[in-house]
C-alpha cells in the first residue's frame, strides 16, 4: 500500500489543531466484508406516520432513510450526522429557537455533534432524507 500523506490538522473549536488518525482510518475499513444484496426500501407512510427503514448498520457506521410526514424531533446525541434530501421539501429547526432552514431535493446537510435536539417538518407530506452517522459502537 502507498504512504499516506499527512493533511494538515484543522483547527478544532478550541482554535488547536485537531488530532488525525489516518491509521484509526485504514482500520475501520473491512476489506473482507461481503456486500450484502441490494435491498429496495420500504416506507410506509399510508398511516401518516413517519417511518425509518435502516439500510445499513455496521460497527462505527449507519444508515437509514427516513420518512417525514408529521413533525420529527431528534437528538444529535453528541454525533455529527449528515443528510440527504432525497424527495420532497421541508424545514430544518433547532428547538432552542437559534435557527431554521428550507431543505429542498438535492441538497446534503452536516449537522454538528453539538446541535442538540432539532425537527424536520415536511412542506408537501413526501420528505425523505438519507440519514448517515457514525454509531457509537467501534468508534
Amino acid at each position: 500500500m502507498p504512504p499516506i500523506s499527512q493533511p494538515e490538522p484543522a483547527a478544532g473549536l478550541d482554535g488547536q489543531p485537531r488530532e488525525i488518525n489516518c491509521e484509526q482510518a485504514l482500520k475501520a475499513i473491512d476489506y473482507d466484508l461481503v456486500p450484502d444484496a441490494p435491498i429496495t426500501p420500504r416506507l410506509d407512510a399510508s398511516d401518516g406516520v413517519n417511518g425509518r427503514v435502516p439500510l445499513v448498520t455496521r460497527p462505527g457506521f449507519e444508515v437509514d432513510l427516513l420518512g417525514i410526514n408529521q413533525p420529527e424531533s431528534l437528538d444529535a446525541d453528541g454525533r455529527p450526522w449528515v443528510y440527504v434530501v432525497l424527495n420532497g421539501r421541508g424545514t430544518l429547526v433547532l428547538e432552542n429557537g437559534d435557527g431554521s432552514w428550507k431543505l429542498r431535493r438535492g441538497e446534503t446537510w452536516l449537522l454538528p455533534a453539538d446541535l442538540g435536539r432539532h425537527q424536520f417538518t415536511s412542506v408537501d407530506g413526501d420528505l425523505e432524507l438519507l440519514r448517515v452517522s457514525l454509531s457509537g459502537e467501534g468508534t
